[in-house]
Protein backbone atom coordinates (compact mmCIF):
# COMPACT_ATOMS: atom_id res chain seq x y z
CA UNK A 1 0.00 0.00 0.00
CA UNK A 2 2.98 2.33 0.48
CA UNK A 3 3.78 2.29 -3.23
CA UNK A 4 0.27 2.29 -4.71
CA UNK A 5 0.52 5.96 -5.68
CA UNK A 6 3.95 5.77 -7.32
CA UNK A 7 3.38 7.14 -10.80
CA UNK A 8 4.45 9.76 -13.30
CA UNK A 9 2.31 12.68 -14.39
CA UNK A 10 2.04 13.80 -18.01
CA UNK A 11 4.82 16.40 -17.81
CA UNK A 12 7.14 13.87 -16.12
CA UNK A 13 6.38 11.33 -18.87
CA UNK A 14 7.28 13.89 -21.53
CA UNK A 15 10.47 14.83 -19.69
CA UNK A 16 11.55 11.18 -19.48
CA UNK A 17 11.02 10.82 -23.24
CA UNK A 18 13.21 13.90 -23.74
CA UNK A 19 15.99 12.61 -21.46
CA UNK A 20 15.88 9.11 -22.94
CA UNK A 21 15.95 10.47 -26.49
CA UNK A 22 19.35 12.05 -25.95
CA UNK A 23 21.08 8.79 -26.84
CA UNK A 24 21.77 8.36 -30.53
CA UNK A 25 19.92 5.16 -31.36
CA UNK A 26 16.65 6.21 -29.66
CA UNK A 27 16.44 2.66 -28.30
CA UNK A 28 15.81 3.81 -24.73
CA UNK A 29 13.04 6.14 -25.90
CA UNK A 30 11.46 3.34 -27.92
CA UNK A 31 11.66 0.97 -24.96
CA UNK A 32 10.27 3.57 -22.56
CA UNK A 33 7.31 4.39 -24.83
CA UNK A 34 6.34 0.75 -25.32
CA UNK A 35 7.05 0.02 -21.65
CA UNK A 36 4.72 2.77 -20.44
CA UNK A 37 2.11 2.08 -23.07
CA UNK A 38 1.89 -1.64 -22.24
CA UNK A 39 2.96 -1.70 -18.58
CA UNK A 40 4.84 -4.97 -19.03
CA UNK A 41 7.56 -6.20 -16.71
CA UNK A 42 11.17 -5.45 -17.70
CA UNK A 43 11.94 -9.06 -18.56
CA UNK A 44 8.92 -9.16 -20.86
CA UNK A 45 9.85 -5.83 -22.46
CA UNK A 46 13.34 -7.07 -23.29
CA UNK A 47 12.32 -10.54 -24.48
CA UNK A 48 9.05 -9.96 -26.31
CA UNK A 49 8.84 -10.18 -30.06
CA UNK A 50 5.67 -8.22 -30.69
CA UNK A 51 3.31 -8.43 -33.60
CA UNK A 52 1.29 -5.22 -33.67
CA UNK A 53 -2.13 -5.52 -35.29
CA UNK A 54 -3.37 -2.26 -36.81
CA UNK A 55 -6.99 -1.35 -36.14
CA UNK A 56 -9.12 1.61 -37.17
CA UNK A 57 -12.30 2.79 -35.53
CA UNK A 58 -14.62 5.73 -36.11
CA UNK A 59 -14.97 8.28 -33.33
CA UNK A 60 -17.32 11.17 -34.04
CA UNK A 61 -16.98 10.46 -37.76
CA UNK A 62 -13.19 10.55 -37.66
CA UNK A 63 -10.96 7.54 -38.35
CA UNK A 64 -8.74 6.72 -35.39
CA UNK A 65 -5.84 4.30 -35.63
CA UNK A 66 -4.65 2.06 -32.80
CA UNK A 67 -2.77 -1.20 -32.46
CA UNK A 68 -3.40 -4.39 -30.49
CA UNK A 69 -0.50 -6.52 -29.30
CA UNK A 70 -0.66 -9.81 -27.42
CA UNK A 71 2.00 -9.98 -24.72
CA UNK A 72 2.94 -13.12 -22.80
CA UNK A 73 3.91 -12.40 -19.19
CA UNK A 74 6.15 -15.29 -18.13
CA UNK A 75 5.79 -14.52 -14.42
CA UNK A 76 2.02 -14.95 -14.63
CA UNK A 77 2.14 -17.58 -17.38
CA UNK A 78 -0.60 -15.59 -19.09
CA UNK A 79 -1.24 -13.79 -22.37
CA UNK A 80 -2.52 -10.21 -22.09
CA UNK A 81 -3.86 -8.01 -24.85
CA UNK A 82 -2.47 -4.48 -24.82
CA UNK A 83 -3.61 -1.40 -26.73
CA UNK A 84 -1.13 0.97 -28.37
CA UNK A 85 -2.68 4.34 -29.11
CA UNK A 86 -0.41 7.28 -28.32
CA UNK A 87 1.11 8.97 -31.38
CA UNK A 88 4.62 7.79 -30.37
CA UNK A 89 3.43 4.24 -29.66
CA UNK A 90 1.59 4.02 -32.98
CA UNK A 91 4.69 5.24 -34.81
CA UNK A 92 6.78 2.48 -33.23
CA UNK A 93 4.12 -0.14 -33.99
CA UNK A 94 3.79 1.03 -37.60
CA UNK A 95 7.55 0.72 -38.21
CA UNK A 96 8.24 -2.44 -36.22
CA UNK A 97 9.16 -5.64 -38.05
CA UNK A 98 6.63 -8.18 -36.77
CA UNK A 99 8.01 -10.95 -34.62
CA UNK A 100 11.32 -9.24 -33.87
CA UNK A 101 12.52 -7.79 -30.58
CA UNK A 102 12.26 -4.08 -29.89
CA UNK A 103 16.05 -3.83 -29.58
CA UNK A 104 17.62 -6.23 -32.09
CA UNK A 105 20.14 -7.56 -29.56
CA UNK A 106 21.17 -11.14 -28.92
CA UNK A 107 19.95 -13.01 -25.84
CA UNK A 108 23.41 -12.69 -24.28
CA UNK A 109 23.18 -8.87 -24.53
CA UNK A 110 19.82 -8.60 -22.76
CA UNK A 111 21.22 -8.45 -19.18
CA UNK A 112 23.35 -5.45 -20.18
CA UNK A 113 20.38 -3.84 -21.93
CA UNK A 114 18.28 -4.24 -18.77
CA UNK A 115 20.95 -2.59 -16.62
CA UNK A 116 21.36 0.28 -19.07
CA UNK A 117 17.60 0.83 -19.20
CA UNK A 118 17.32 0.81 -15.39
CA UNK A 119 20.13 3.33 -15.18
CA UNK A 120 18.43 5.60 -17.72
CA UNK A 121 15.22 5.44 -15.65
CA UNK A 122 17.11 6.33 -12.45
CA UNK A 123 18.81 9.25 -14.19
CA UNK A 124 15.41 10.42 -15.39
CA UNK A 125 13.94 10.19 -11.88
CA UNK A 126 16.91 12.19 -10.58
CA UNK A 127 16.49 14.75 -13.35
CA UNK A 128 12.84 15.13 -12.33
CA UNK A 129 13.91 15.72 -8.71
CA UNK A 130 12.09 12.60 -7.53
CA UNK A 131 15.19 11.03 -5.93
CA UNK A 132 18.94 11.47 -5.50
CA UNK A 133 21.45 8.93 -6.75
CA UNK A 134 23.87 9.01 -3.84
CA UNK A 135 21.22 8.75 -1.14
CA UNK A 136 20.12 5.51 0.51
CA UNK A 137 16.38 5.61 1.14
CA UNK A 138 14.29 3.85 3.75
CA UNK A 139 12.45 0.87 2.26
CA UNK A 140 9.10 2.41 3.18
CA UNK A 141 9.53 5.48 0.95
CA UNK A 142 8.52 6.22 -2.64
CA UNK A 143 12.12 7.24 -3.34
CA UNK A 144 13.30 3.75 -2.37
CA UNK A 145 10.82 2.30 -4.86
CA UNK A 146 12.03 4.63 -7.63
CA UNK A 147 15.64 3.69 -6.90
CA UNK A 148 15.19 -0.07 -6.38
CA UNK A 149 12.14 -0.88 -8.52
CA UNK A 150 12.84 1.58 -11.31
CA UNK A 151 11.16 -0.41 -14.06
CA UNK A 152 8.20 -1.49 -11.94
CA UNK A 153 7.52 2.21 -11.36
CA UNK A 154 6.68 2.37 -15.07
CA UNK A 155 4.22 -0.53 -14.67
CA UNK A 156 2.51 1.33 -11.81
CA UNK A 157 2.48 4.53 -13.81
CA UNK A 158 1.00 2.77 -16.83
CA UNK A 159 -1.90 1.40 -14.79
CA UNK A 160 -2.60 4.82 -13.23
CA UNK A 161 -2.43 6.46 -16.68
CA UNK A 162 -4.77 3.90 -18.24
CA UNK A 163 -7.22 4.27 -15.37
CA UNK A 164 -7.23 8.04 -15.79
CA UNK A 165 -7.67 8.08 -19.57
CA UNK A 166 -10.29 5.31 -19.51
CA UNK A 167 -12.48 7.12 -16.98
CA UNK A 168 -11.48 4.62 -14.27
CA UNK A 169 -12.69 1.59 -16.22
CA UNK A 170 -11.45 -1.04 -13.77
CA UNK A 171 -12.58 -4.05 -15.78
CA UNK A 172 -10.86 -3.02 -19.03
CA UNK A 173 -7.64 -1.85 -17.41
CA UNK A 174 -7.32 -4.82 -15.06
CA UNK A 175 -7.86 -7.24 -17.95
CA UNK A 176 -4.58 -5.96 -19.45
CA UNK A 177 -2.58 -6.81 -16.29
CA UNK A 178 -4.24 -9.47 -14.13
CA UNK A 179 -6.24 -12.67 -14.55
CA UNK A 180 -9.05 -11.28 -12.37
CA UNK A 181 -9.99 -7.67 -11.58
Amino acid sequence: SIFRDVRLNDSQLERIKDVASQEESNLMTKMFIIHHETGVRLDTLCNMRPVFHRKVTLVDGKECEYFIVDVFEKKQDELFQKIIFTPEGREIARNHISGTSLHGMSDSEIPTLKQEYLEVLRVCYQDLGMMKSEKEYDRKTKEWYLQNRSSHTIRHSSVHWLMRISGNNIADVSSMFWETP
